[in-house]
């Protein structure tokens, strides 16, 4: 995401199946080692093709995904250590975290708001739980789910996306029957 501004932002599946195209600007600062490449960026993101591939596969097409799907970080920010390290909001310190919580789950819940969501299925059990965090004070109605197995934490799982689909339909079920059934 950090190189294209797109969730899950695998290139390839950001340039060919998504189609966007256009400029990317780069932030006022820049790492000199995580140079921000936009579209052109050849570098690989295995959780990136995870995700766009079990939704490539699940719905077709991108037209068909985004009818009645979007896809939002709750954090869309990236930081980073001299070394280049990423720093997740998780190691920042707690003042900092507290207030860069604050910002993000107003923009989070605004959009949630927005766009009438009823359905949050979060990619792995930290988004899943922030999402619901988030959204805990609102007046929201929505039923949290969350994705497994989570992208990042099996870099060699074959046989991801089965799994994946199967807990991407029992979620989606599971909203349906509670919509019926209360």
């Amino acid at each position: 995401m950090a190189q294209n501004g797109v969730p899950f932002g695998e290139g390839n599946f950001v340039r060919d199946w998504l189609q966007i195209k256009g400029n990317v600007y780069k932030p006022s600062r820049e790492h000199p080692k995580r140079i921000i490449d936009g579209l052109k960026c050849t570098r690989s993101e295995v959780s990136g093709s995870r995700f766009w591939a079990l939704f490539k596969s699940i719905c077709k097409t991108p037209e068909n995904f985004f009818k009645d799907c979007f896809v939002h970080n709750v954090c869309p920010l990236m930081f980073m250590k001299t070394s280049s390290k990423n720093v997740t909001p998780p190691q920042l310190k707690a003042e900092e975290r507290k207030q860069l919580t604050a910002v993000c789950n107003n923009s989070f819940c605004k959009a949630i708001k927005l766009l009438n969501v009823k359905l949050i299925i979060g990619v792995g059990k930290f988004a899943a739980d922030t999402a619901a965090n988030a959204l805990k004070n609102t007046n929201s109605s929505f039923e949290c789910s969350k994705l497994y197995p989570q992208l990042a934490l099996a870099p060699h799982l074959h046989g991801y996306q089965p799994i994946a689909s199967l807990s991407f339909a029992m979620s989606f079920l599971l909203f349906l029957f509670s919509a019926i059934f209360t």
